[in-house]
């Protein structure tokens, strides 16, 4: 049997954790973003091999929330990140690993598009990076 799961689009793609927000940079686009509250959660889980149904089905356990109601947030943050070309999909014939507990309250995801420095980042069309997406250091 498999499952749906996500992953980042490619190399060009990078994403850092600070203080439980994600900023994720599409190097190809010149695109930022900003993934707050449970999106963080959310991309974690995502990239730690979670299928969207067990993370829907872990939030609404874990905030004793309608399925319904979590449901239609996660498939929508999840549509917009993808839209955005930051995962793609994959498909795995094995158990998906299980994430951390999310903290805190429930709280719809957030997701935040900046393009203002897309003419800089779109400068250098090639861009040396290592598997996690990040540029290499100069040797």
């Amino acid at each position: 049997m498999s499952i749906q799961v996500y992953e980042l689009s490619g190399v060009n793609i990078a994403s850092e954790n600070f203080g439980g927000e994600i900023v994720a940079v599409n190097l190809d686009s010149g695109k930022y973003y900003s993934i707050l509250n449970t999106g963080a959660y959310v991309w974690n889980a995502l990239l730690a091999s979670s299928s969207v149904d067990q993370i829907i089905k872990l939030l609404s356990d874990h905030y004793q929330i309608d399925p319904s109601k979590v449901s239609e947030d996660i498939v929508s943050f999840v549509e917009q990140i993808k839209n955005e070309g930051l995962i793609k999909p994959v498909q795995v014939a094995r158990q998906a690993t299980d994430t951390d507990k999310p903290l805190g309250s429930y709280t719809a995801p957030k997701f935040e598009v900046f393009s203002d420095m897309q003419e800089i980042l779109l400068l250098d069309p090639v861009h040396d990076v290592d598997a996690s997406g990040w540029p290499l250091a100069n040797k």
